[in-house]
């Protein structure tokens, strides 16, 4: 059976806060004011991120707003998800030095297990992983067919079965693979298999091989007798902490979302082959999207919202496709 199912979107911390939490994200990911306490020595002696102008049009009101439609996107994927009756989402999002170590950090890798775990916990507010540490059934079984299939297509694949983090986590996988389940999937009640796609780290995948990697995962998945759907956890432009905090490419973004619309996934393979400061830090995220593009090569994405919004330090992108049958 191939892919039932595409789902892609932002993971920005805003998007599991509540709203009075905002302007404490806001003003540590700028580096300026207000902050998370714990991120107070840290942040000393940084400098301020100079915030573009348009920041200050977003009012209590706006971003409330903002909220709004942040919910109304992931009710559109529930939907799709239980419209698509989907048995298994596969996630592919970037670890930051949570589970794998920035010294031990694979390109790409398949986590293969009964059951992650995993946090929910925003560590941004100051959060500990163990506060909201949960337990998610996975697909071992699939994940494992993946792993041959990918492997036999030429990706050399890093696997592990979750349970030996190395990076700042103690039990388990980072925000990636386990923030968005609180809105996407809030019941926990279908397998997930988290897929590492290295954002962050040099040297990182070219956007050419993420676009390959999903065109393998749709071969694979072909044969596969259940419903499978793949999400992209991560983007669009942001650069949290960096020198380019709450500063939003919108033209990239939109041009990004605008390639998905047309079935045009592939042309985003221009990605990341020039550097530019707009395409460095968490933009990086946008090779997952690749990922899932490629999975659905030429099939159109219906892009359901986008929000450049500043005070979340991030373009906020949603998208999902929906096919009888993925291009292969």
């Amino acid at each position: 059976m191939p892919l039932v199912l595409g789902l892609a979107s932002s993971h920005a911390p805003s998007l599991f806060a509540d709203l009075r939490d905002w302007p404490a994200i806001y003003g540590t990911l700028t580096r300026g004011e207000p902050r998370v306490p714990m991120f107070e020595e840290i942040l000393k002696g940084f400098v301020p991120v100079p915030q573009p102008p348009e920041a200050e049009n977003e009012t209590p009101p706006v971003l409330a707003q903002y909220m709004e439609r942040i919910d109304r996107a992931f009710s559109t994927f529930r939907q799709q998800i239980k419209a698509h009756d989907v048995e298994t989402i596969i996630i592919f999002g970037d670890d930051q030095g949570e589970y794998f170590n920035p010294n031990i950090m694979p390109t790409f890798a398949i986590f293969v297990a009964d059951e992650i775990v995993g946090t929910q916990s925003l560590y941004i507010l100051g959060e500990l992983e163990e506060e909201k540490l949960v337990k998610a059934r996975s697909n071992a079984k699939l994940a494992q067919y993946l792993l041959e299939r990918l492997v036999e297509a030429g990706f050399d694949l890093f696997w592990d079965d979750g349970t030996r983090p190395c990076g700042r986590l103690k039990r388990g996988l980072g925000h990636a693979f386990f923030h968005p389940l609180i809105k996407l999937m809030p019941k926990l009640d279908i397998p997930i298999i988290p897929f590492h796609v290295n954002a962050y780290f040099k040297p990182m995948p070219s956007a050419r091989r993420c676009y390959e990697l999903g065109r393998a995962v749709a071969r694979a998945l072909a044969a596969w007798p259940e419903r499978v759907a793949v999400y992209a956890s991560g983007g669009l432009s942001h650069d949290p902490f960096g020198p380019r905090a709450g500063w939003i490419d919108k033209e990239l973004d939109r041009w990004v979302l605008e390639q998905l619309s047309k079935g045009g996934g592939e042309n985003l393979c221009h990605l990341f082959t020039f550097d530019s400061d707009t395409l460095r830090g968490g933009t990086g995220e946008i090779r997952s999207w690749i990922v899932v593009a490629g999975a659905f090569h030429q099939v159109k994405a219906t892009v359901v919202d986008y929000i450049p919004a500043h005070h979340s330090v991030t373009g906020l992108g949603f998208a999902y496709w929906t096919s009888g049958a993925a291009q292969t």
